[in-house]
């Protein structure tokens, strides 16, 4: 349950980067904005995390294959 937490919080900090860098006005704003979305990045490794927590040894390889063609 904490994994599926982080992931969604990181879904809505990547959002909120994308809304701070979308109404930015100055350079300050818009590095503010970068460091929101480099802070939420990561769903990647998170998926591959919650991909060999949740599923057996045997079915673990097609699960990480599914993942891999969208990195």
């Amino acid at each position: 349950m904490c994994q599926r937490m982080l992931l969604l919080l990181r879904q809505v900090g990547i959002a909120l980067s994308y809304a701070v860098w979308a109404v930015s006005h100055n350079f300050t704003v818009f590095v503010v904005a970068r460091i929101i979305g480099g802070v939420s990045k990561g769903n990647i490794s998170l998926s591959f995390a919650i991909i060999s927590d949740v599923t057996p040894p045997s079915k673990r390889a097609k699960g990480m294959v599914i993942l891999a063609p969208r990195c």
